[in-house]
């Protein structure tokens, strides 16, 4: 989970880890293999702000507001562990599930699995997770922003400095992927 945003002076970059915990870092004018779209300078920015965004959430997320029914418990752990902090709240992951079924909706693809979960099998709904998860991260953002979070193609296009065909093309390609994956 992260919790610290990008120093300025590195920005110019964009440095990720995937989930294999290998780290690979994005250069203005590098080119990506799957769409042959060169890498803008625009482009690391917006991965910036998302990243920036998911801090925000960690952070804010860890330091939810405690019910009347916690202080007790809280009061306990306390007592019983004088010089430490206590654990923070964790912020839900794309794929994951929180502890508190009230936070459902916090997660990244929640509305589709709401939904998703509403019509079909719960093992659909764990293939359609893992089949998300197995996304670049890029498209997996791709994926929650039009899909989840139902902006229209014209504001992510702006957002990444593409036309509104790009990302039209692009979630295309997302679809294709998952349904193939899905399969499988």
């Amino acid at each position: 989970m992260k919790t610290v945003k990008t120093a300025s002076k590195n920005r110019a970059n964009f440095t990720y880890t995937d989930v294999t915990g290998v780290k690979h870092t994005l250069h203005p004018g590098d080119v990506d293999p799957a769409t042959g779209e060169v890498m803008t300078a625009e482009w690391i920015a917006a991965l910036h702000r998302m990243d920036d965004n998911e801090v925000y959430n960690n952070v804010k997320n860890s330091r939810a507001p405690v019910e009347d029914w916690e202080k007790a418990t809280i009061d306990a752990w306390k007592e019983a562990h004088p010089y430490e902090d206590m654990p923070t709240r964790m912020h839900v992951a794309l794929d994951g599930e929180s502890e508190d079924r009230n936070d459902i909706d916090k997660g990244y693809i929640a509305k589709a699995s709401v939904a998703l979960a509403a019509a079909q099998e719960d093992t659909m709904l764990d293939r359609l997770r893992e089949v998300v998860e197995m996304l670049d991260p890029d498209r997996r953002e791709l994926y929650r922003r039009i899909v989840v979070e139902e902006e229209s193609m014209e504001i992510v296009a702006r957002d990444y400095g593409v036309s509104k065909m790009a990302i039209s093309l692009r979630m295309g390609t997302v679809k294709k992927q998952i349904m193939r994956n899905f399969k499988k």
